[in-house]
């Protein structure tokens, strides 16, 4: 079997990417099925990263022999229509409508790409080899949000349609490992290299909404992403165990058990705990998102080679396995 680098999701979570040491292959979510796969061969390279413009023929990829490079691949043409290369590797690459996104460990950079790249303004960041950034997913706003550059545990918030900043959100304090913003970019959820609480902000004035206890030990946080109307939350951890929040009515979460004790108000067992959980591999990093036209169902793709679907009922805290499968080992079956 390949080896997987990585795997990304498109913005709208209808396609999944994964890259490795064959290439990269494109799919799609729900139904499972492979629409494409370049080989090395065809690619010159193995391969790093790649990211999707949603359904099109245009992919963004880092290319593993060149790690501060991007390069533009027509999956219909099969041919690199542009590239750019930085001073420091490349750790990661979003489409945002009419941009391509990109992070390297002090920077974020903007460029258009109609078709050549073209820079059109960056940012200073803290230190950040996780290429830790989020862009929402709507048309009604282009929102961007990474580390601040200041102090620890900032997020910076821009409004990339306006080139205007929009609030600096003092979340952690520990560096961030995880952001995600909801799909009309009024909301992000984030995470601190710390890994045992979810904090829930609003993106105009900063302040914090909800605060979300993932677990008591500390855990890497692959992975955050809302559901399409913003009522939940995924997030998935280097734990093994994937937790779902309720965002729009928090009463659903579960609370500790030692909430009304007297004499032991404290933020742990004040926490909310989520609507329900279930559990993939360990230490296996991944993705998971809501699945699209599906509410209560969420999936998780692992570089491991693993595709997890669950169904869960909110008010009964219960999740169902209802798919599992070994993505890396399907054959192309759609066309583009």
């Amino acid at each position: 079997m390949a080896v997987v680098h990585q795997v990304r999701l498109s913005r709208d979570f209808s396609i999944f990417t994964s890259c490795g040491d064959d290439g990269f292959r494109i799919f799609n979510v729900d139904p499972l099925s492979q629409m494409a796969h370049f080989t090395e061969d065809q690619l010159g390279d193995k391969i790093l990263k790649a990211e999707i413009l949603n359904r099109s023929n245009l992919v963004a990829l880092v290319p593993k022999s060149c790690d501060y490079a991007v390069k533009l691949w027509n999956c219909e043409q099969e041919r690199f229509e542009a590239e750019v290369t930085f001073d420091y590797e490349v750790t990661n690459i979003k489409f945002h409508f009419d941009r391509l996104i990109i992070a390297t460990r002090t920077a974020i950079y903007l460029f258009s790409y109609t078709p050549q790249l073209v820079k059109k303004y960056s940012y200073d960041t803290r230190p950040n080899p996780w290429g830790v950034m989020t862009v929402n997913s709507g048309p009604t706003a282009q929102i961007l949000a990474f580390p601040g550059v200041a102090k620890i545990g900032t997020v910076q918030v821009e409004d990339v349609r306006r080139a205007t900043s929009i609030s600096n959100i003092s979340a952690h304090e520990h560096e961030l490992a995880c952001v995600t913003l909801n799909s009309d970019g009024s909301k992000i959820a984030t995470a601190s290299k710390h890994g045992t609480l979810v904090r829930l902000f609003s993106v105009r004035d900063g302040r914090q909404l909800l605060e979300l206890r993932r677990g008591s030990n500390t855990a890497l946080v692959y992975s955050l992403n809302f559901s399409a109307d913003s009522s939940f939350l995924c997030a998935a951890s280097d734990k093994g165990t994937v937790h779902i929040f309720a965002v729009l009515n928090s009463s659903l979460n579960r609370k500790s058990a030692f909430e009304n004790v007297a004499g032991m108000l404290t933020s742990y067992n004040q926490s909310q705990w989520g609507v329900s959980s279930f559990t993939v591999p360990a230490e296996m990093a991944c993705v998971c998102c809501f699945v699209a036209n599906k509410r209560a169902s969420v999936v998780v793709i692992g570089v491991d080679g693993s595709y997890h679907l669950y169904s869960f009922v909110p008010d009964a805290s219960t999740c169902r396995s209802e798919v599992f499968e070994k993505y890396i080992e399907l054959g192309d079956s759609m066309e583009m």
